[in-house]
């Protein structure tokens, strides 16, 4: 299980990120493994994410 933090969910939901490709393709590379995240992560990614759309890609 992989415990995931805020920096690579705020680059995942937000292209504009500078980090966001590389975000991507570490995640991708992943995708066989089981990720977990803490609330306290959620809620910290979901203040630096200002518009609703990019919120809402926490969900999937």
């Amino acid at each position: 299980m992989i415990l995931i933090d805020t920096t690579p969910l705020v680059a995942l939901c937000d292209a504009r990120d500078s980090k966001h490709r590389t975000a991507k393709k570490h995640l991708e590379s992943l995708a066989a493994d089981e990720f977990a995240v803490c609330d306290a992560v959620l809620t910290e990614t979901c203040f630096h994410l200002p518009h609703r759309n990019q919120r809402q890609r926490l969900r999937a």
